[in-house]
């Protein structure tokens, strides 16, 4: 068990993480570790928030979905490193006619159907427990994310609108703080993402609040993400601005919430459901995100067994 759980733990450190990083402040003891398989899938909608409120349309309708690889490992008793690798595919489907009139209409251009499969953005992150007392704890992180994604030079990414990541390097410095008691947690997450290529650097943050009912945990958070200097899209390239799918561009703010329960089978392994949607947005699907992971985690004692 000690040989193979290292073994996890070096693959899944050489293999990277999506935009979505560790939450909460609490570490990994030393030798300790979790690893997640998570699907995530936003149903087809050819409809875009727009300035926070409004809709902007879509030729076609859209559908975004991922298979993650996630994990954690306590290298110190203080410091956790993460790391995940997202698969990505996404889809435009047929032709919707727009029936909305008050809405931001779709492009002359009609870009044509069609699929992509590919990697998310790569990302590795670590965190370091700073203070921890009475079940008060704050720590700060750090996580760099890789424009991994299929490459725009693409002729199917050119000729559909689709991407697969932001086409962008990231690094993002952040602080954790939370409180955890035998039946709750809660905890909230800061971080400034700087970004390259002339991408928006953007404000992320997450507050998440859970409480143990029987074995199972349900929790409701609180996401935001807001664009500090808005540009065009990709303007190294100078390609086509106009928005076609809404995939992974540039200036995408949104505050959203989420909806999941966490069910322990034992004490290593377990599953979580989530369930995601947005109050507001700026280049986000109007369509709810789906989620389901099943995790497996070990403890230093087990390890060392």
């Amino acid at each position: 068990m000690k040989k193979l759980n290292a073994i996890v733990a070096f693959l899944l450190l050489l293999v990277g993480a999506t935009e979505v990083y560790a939450g909460g402040p609490w570490p990994k003891k030393k030798g300790s570790g979790y690893v997640q398989l998570g699907v995530y899938v936003i149903p087809p909608t050819n409809a875009l928030f727009n300035n926070n409120f409004e809709t902007r349309l879509l030729n076609r309708a859209v559908i975004d979905g991922t298979a993650q690889i996630y994990g954690e490992y306590g290298v110190l008793d203080k410091l956790t490193l993460s790391t995940s690798l997202p698969f990505k595919l996404v889809v435009a489907g047929e032709v919707i006619k727009p029936e909305d009139s008050t809405a931001v209409q779709p492009p002359s251009q009609i870009l044509d159907s069609g699929t992509l499969f590919g990697l998310g953005n790569y990302e590795l992150g670590a965190k370091y427990n700073f203070f921890n007392k009475s079940g008060f704890l704050v720590s700060g992180f750090v996580n760099f994310s890789m424009p991994t994604g299929v490459p725009l030079k693409s002729a199917k990414v050119q000729n559909t609108g689709l991407r697969t990541a932001h086409p962008t390097w990231g690094f993002m410095p952040g602080i954790s703080i939370g409180y955890g008691a035998d039946k709750l947690y809660t905890y909230l997450d800061v971080g400034a993402n700087i970004r390259t290529h002339g991408y928006s650097h953007e404000i992320m943050a997450n507050f998440e609040f859970g409480y143990k009912i029987w074995k199972l945990y349900l929790a409701v958070a609180i996401h935001a993400r807001f664009a500090l200097n808005k540009g065009l899209d990709i303007p190294e390239t100078a390609l086509d601005q106009t928005i076609h799918t809404g995939m992974y561009i540039n200036n995408q703010n949104y505050l959203a919430w989420t909806a999941k329960v966490i069910i322990p089978f034992n004490d290593n392994f377990g599953a979580n459901l989530s369930f995601s949607g947005a109050f507001m947005g700026e280049n986000v699907q109007q369509s709810p995100s789906i989620g389901l992971g099943i995790y497996y985690q070990w403890d230093k004692k087990e390890k060392e067994s």
